[in-house]
């Protein structure tokens, strides 16, 4: 009995233990552990989630022929191009048969008739058809083309594949993040360890 009495004194630890403040800081680490299993949790399940969409968008971009898009809208360019062009020269004859008409001179008149002005303006005047029909195809073409659609369909592949370069960004610190939290949680889980065994020393 005496021996067992004496080795109960000999493992009694050389220093105070504040048992209460022991118990305090293992409920404390205990919560933690549970926070960051919570935490854990999270990231993953956003982590499965992003990575879901990040898989939908692909298969949406790949989907897309985006360079036919791109020569779409280059065709659609092109042709807005030409018809402002007709229109400005549509403008442009549309003035000259305005002053024409404004200007008084004697048709019968070989000298009249030979001034740069009225000459300009009745070549002017000959090709305005030529000109409206010019522009009312490059108009139906571009209908035909459906622009509209077109650059919708462009400004779509573009927020999509902005939305697929956030949801990879969000996805790698998600990682990291939760490899810390890992790592905070088996720090704390060793402290927790240690604290309780200690409380179980007493």
């Amino acid at each position: 009995k005496q021996q067992n009495i004496k080795n109960q004194i000999d493992n009694i630890p050389n220093e105070l233990v504040d048992i209460h403040k022991l118990i305090d800081e293992q409920q404390s680490k205990a919560q933690q552990v549970v926070e960051l299993s919570a935490k854990i949790k999270k990231q993953t399940d956003d982590i499965c989630n992003k990575t879901a969409a990040v898989s939908e968008l692909k298969e949406v971009l790949l989907l897309t022929d985006y360079e036919k898009l791109l020569k779409d809208q280059s065709k659609i360019e092109k042709l807005n191009g030409e018809i402002d062009s007709l229109e400005q020269k549509l403008t442009s004859i549309n003035k000259k048969i305005k002053m024409l008409e404004d200007h008084r001179y004697d048709p019968e008149c070989t000298y009249c008739c030979e001034n740069p002005f009225v000459k300009d303006a009745h070549v002017a005047a000959g090709n305005k058809n030529k000109y409206e029909q010019k522009a009312e195809k490059a108009r139906s073409r571009l209908a035909l083309m459906g622009a509209e659609n077109i650059i919708q369909q462009i400004e779509h592949y573009q927020v999509m594949k902005d939305s697929l370069q956030v949801h990879e960004r969000n996805i790698t610190t998600l990682k990291l993040s939760r490899e810390k939290n890992k790592a905070l949680k088996a720090k704390t889980h060793y402290s927790l360890k240690i604290i309780t065994e200690k409380i179980n020393e007493y």
